[in-house]
């Protein structure tokens, strides 16, 4: 998962950073510790032996300490973002490891939105992945990246906050739609955008697997386990067979040498481990959901036991990504239902059939935004 953070590092200057959040330690720290070994090996510190007892092959370890080492610097420490200098209103976009290896100004007067869109990348033959990038966008509609991430309440919230700060209107563009709002409505609610327009609810779907029931002026949802996917079994097994490939690597390369940390090999599975348990996550929670026109709440049961409480009037937009209707992404099911205050952004519901998640989404959405 990309962490991404906006900060002031000085007066009238903010800086945008992104890059990877634990994972980057779990993948990169392996690859550092094996490289170290393997190059204090080279140096002669660590003393190995190949399979005969002879000297272990100098040259062939050096190379191999390289490999990692690179590697794992790279996923450390490699940084990108961009800095505002809203007194000289410029944005300056940069790479860094260590120290800089990229940068070039904009000025910002040529950017009239800030845009949130959806991009389907294709990842090798027949694989494709949904990234949710945000961009400062011109006129003539070329588009300056700021981030780019898989996540897309993430992705939503930093591009409001980058609205907000330099006071220009956001754009959410999704399936060829654009849902544009000016930078003074960015925290308007769904209450406060609907005015007093009569809002119905809308007629359910034939056959459902979410029990809904009327309480009062509001109404109360149980919604089902998500379940174990295709895609989530995908992902797991695929999230396996990348560190069974770098440690077949190291237990090769090691059981020709003598006194070589081949137990090392293991921590490469760290990050199968974290997927697995978090798709085994997902898959067993499900949702209890209490909705009326004071203030939606939120309980998850599984693995983890949570509860969310939102005031109604604090609710800026309640939203259903759309699903891309190509690739792995199609066996997922529905994607979950984002709801979005200042605060926070909670999501709930994933993997419901498309329709049924449609109308979980409407009918919330013209409970919270009606009369009190």
């Amino acid at each position: 998962m990309t962490r991404i953070s906006l900060d002031q590092v000085a007066d009238d200057t903010w800086e945008l950073r992104s890059g990877s959040d634990i994972v980057r330690y779990l993948v990169g720290l392996p690859f550092v510790a094996m490289g170290s070994v393997a190059l204090l090996a080279a140096m002669g510190v660590v003393p190995l032996q190949n399979k005969h007892g002879g000297a272990a092959p100098t040259a062939s370890i050096a190379l191999f300490s390289v490999c990692f080492l690179v590697a794992g610097t790279l996923v450390l420490f490699w940084r990108r973002g961009c800095t505002f200098d809203l007194a000289r209103r410029i944005v300056t976009c940069w790479h860094r490891i260590f120290v800089p290896v990229y940068r070039r100004e904009h000025a910002l007067d040529s950017f009239e939105a800030v845009v949130h869109f959806v991009e389907v990348v294709r990842t090798g033959k027949g694989g494709r992945t949904t990234l949710y990038p945000v961009a400062l966008e011109a006129s003539d509609k070329s588009k300056l990246l700021l981030v780019r991430t898989r996540d897309p309440a993430r992705s939503r919230k930093t591009a409001e906050r980058v609205a907000a700060l330099l006071q220009l209107p956001i754009v959410h563009r999704k399936g060829g739609e654009d849902r544009r709002r000016e930078a003074h409505e960015i925290d308007a609610s769904v209450r406060e955008r609907r005015g007093s327009r009569e809002v119905a609810l809308p007629d359910a779907p034939p056959e459902m697997v979410s029990v809904v029931t009327p309480r009062g002026d509001g109404l109360e949802l149980r919604l089902p386990p998500a379940g174990f996917t295709r895609l989530s079994v995908v992902l797991i097994a695929v999230a396996f067979l990348v560190p069974l490939g770098a440690a077949i690597a190291v237990l090769t390369f090691g059981a020709r040498l003598k006194g070589f940390p081949t137990a090392l090999a293991a921590f490469f599975f760290v990050p199968a481990v974290v997927t697995a348990i978090r798709f085994t996550h997902i898959a067993m929670r499900r949702f209890d959901v209490s909705v009326n026109p004071e203030e939606l709440r939120i309980e998850q049961r599984g693995l983890v036991r949570h509860t969310v409480v939102l005031p109604a009037e604090d609710i800026e937009e309640i939203h259903l990504p759309e699903t891309p209707r190509s690739g792995l992404v199609l066996v997922a099911g529905s994607r979950p239902i984002e709801v979005v205050t200042d605060s926070q952004t909670v999501t709930f519901g994933e993997g419901l059939p498309p329709g049924e998640a449609r109308y979980i989404k409407s009918v919330i959405e013209a409970v919270v935004s009606g009369p009190r």
